[in-house]
């Protein structure tokens, strides 16, 4: 990597810490912020409630585990898991 290269990179490190603590600080003082990603993983460790949206219509809403219960999915699966096998369901 050239220090250039190596250099936005560590600035863009810093930047997503900067925003994860500042997402991780609005839910200890009980504020909502709506977030639209498709990087599953990412808003798994950050939020505590889902809404997944398939083909622009709502396909489920809640915790992960109400989310899981609903479907009769495994709550310990990755959102991402339970995202997919919903869209496997309704597929079928």
């Amino acid at each position: 990597l050239s220090a250039m290269m190596s250099r936005s990179i560590k600035q863009a490190t810093n930047k997503i810490k900067e925003f994860k603590n500042l997402l991780i600080e609005s839910r200890a003082n009980n504020k909502a912020i709506l977030i639209s990603t498709h990087l599953l993983d990412m808003v798994e460790e950050l939020c505590d409630k889902y809404i997944m949206i398939c083909a622009g219509e709502v396909i489920a809403a809640g915790s992960k585990q109400e989310i899981a219960k609903k479907y009769g999915l495994d709550s310990k699966k990755s959102v991402e898991e339970l995202y997919l096998q919903i869209i496997e369901s309704r597929e079928q």
